[in-house]
């Protein structure tokens, strides 16, 4: 994978981490709701994390 399709996919989990995020904080009356999109949320940002450090490492071994 190169490092073009990491960085759009950092960016489309980013927007996603966004729209989560936003809707996490309309749905607070709604305790199951509010855990779906928290797991949700959470697995999105795990994601974006695994594709932070996988640009890392390829600009590491471009470097």
């Amino acid at each position: 994978m190169e490092m073009q399709d990491l960085g759009y996919y950092e960016r489309q989990l980013n927007v996603a981490l966004d729209a989560l995020n936003r809707i996490v904080n309309t749905c607070e009356e709604d305790a199951d709701l509010n855990s779906k999109i928290t797991d949700a949320f959470d697995a999105v940002d795990d994601a974006s994390s695994k594709v932070q450090e996988l640009l890392s490492e390829l600009k590491e071994e471009q470097a």
